[in-house]
């Protein structure tokens, strides 16, 4: 119920399987009224029993009643394993098919986390990257299926219309926009952004290009002032933001908009589990300039979809996993290759779209849902 990756495939994987199953679904992070079907305001429908989380963070306190409650033929869940650990070891699921679709976003897996997949009877990798990881360090076998999007809603526009929403955004027509969409939270690494487009900026003084993030600057996870960082920086009049917020964000109607106002997509991320604004900005044509770590390789640059920005060391964070940091003069040098060859970069997106219609659209990925829970039963 956020503007969120999780709530994002949540929504599609459910709408692509909608047909053949009756759905009940936890949220977590909703705190209204069970109810069977919703509509929001820009008409996207959710045609399914919605259950409340309760008061502990995911659902932990009312997990247990609702399965009880449902008794349903198949339990899925996707969450990062850390946050069920370890009371999810302890939860009775008799009678169901249990499967945990499942990311890895850093250097080895949060620590004693394997046993979360142990207990189910499916894991289900997001990325080859987690599959390969989780077989390699603990022998277990998991199935594989992608993150999706749609391409028909995400894609390029007419130059014209670009132009357009620039002058409806306030944003310049005659500069570059580097750009990115991600929630403002430590992981996602926004700093490292700005600082490397200061970086950008001093070495090409007088080149016509603004930064634009789509964020929450004001978010609860944030830990820093995204603003005032980039007017300490002295580059406060080149960074431009949205005015979203982490918890209600704008419609998926309206996101394609968000990219088209770009023309790169820059992500200093130190690790994704895959990345949902990653294949969205590729399917609406826009070549990447992004960390080279966990998923980039799979995603992005063995469809050779942009430019991948080697990281400068590693830091071991949180449940034991490494994240990885940039050097913001490396970064401003990957800027400066998609920036100074716009053949490259235009060749570089048009791949990227292909990749998605190809093996991330929810034409393609849906129909592995499908086979996958009908295997099961």
């Amino acid at each position: 119920m956020t503007p969120t990756g999780f709530s994002n495939q949540s929504r599609g994987i459910l709408d692509s399987v909608k047909e053949d199953w009756e759905i009940h679904y936890l949220a977590h992070n909703y705190h209204g009224r069970k109810t069977k079907r919703m509509v929001l305001d820009d008409g996207e429908r959710f045609d399914y029993t919605i259950y409340p989380g309760g008061k502990q963070p995911y659902a932990r306190d009312v997990f247990q009643k609702v399965f009880y409650d449902v008794k349903p033929r198949v339990l899925g869940i996707l969450l990062d394993t850390f946050m069920l650990y370890p009371y999810f070891l302890d939860l009775d699921f008799t009678g169901a098919k249990t499967l945990f679709y499942f990311p890895s976003d850093g250097g080895g897996f949060p620590l004693d986390c394997e046993k979360i997949l142990e207990k189910v009877d499916v894991p289900v990798a997001m990325s080859k990257y987690a599959r390969d990881q989780v077989a390699d360090d603990f022998g277990i076998t998991a199935e594989y299926i992608p993150h999706a999007t749609d391409p028909r809603l995400f894609k390029p526009l007419p130059e014209n219309k670009r132009m357009e929403l620039r002058r409806k955004w306030g944003i310049p027509e005659d500069v570059f926009v580097f750009g990115d969409v991600a929630r403002n939270q430590p992981r996602k690494n926004l700093t490292a952004t700005i600082t490397s487009f200061k970086e950008f900026v001093e070495r090409n003084p007088g080149e016509p290009a603004v930064l634009f993030l789509h964020t929450d600057v004001t978010d609860v996870a944030a830990h820093m002032d995204l603003r005032r960082l980039a007017n300490d920086l002295g580059v406060g009049d080149k960074v431009f933001f949205t005015s979203m917020n982490w918890y209600d964000g704008l419609p998926q109607s309206r996101m394609n908009e968000v990219y088209n106002l770009m023309d790169c997509r820059v992500s200093s991320t130190s690790g994704e589990g895959w990345g949902i604004c990653t294949i969205e900005a590729m399917a609406a044509g826009l070549p990447q300039v992004i960390t080279d770590y966990t998923t980039t390789k799979e995603i992005v640059l063995d469809h050779d979809a942009g430019v991948g920005v080697p990281p400068a060391c590693e830091v071991v964070g949180t449940w034991g996993v490494k994240r990885a940091f940039v050097n913001d003069t490396v970064f401003a040098e990957k800027m400066e290759e998609v920036y100074f060859d716009r053949s490259r970069a235009k060749r570089m997106g048009e791949n990227g779209r292909k990749a998605v219609i190809r093996e991330y659209s929810w034409k393609v990925v849906g129909r592995e849902w499908q086979k996958l829970l009908r295997s099961l039963v």
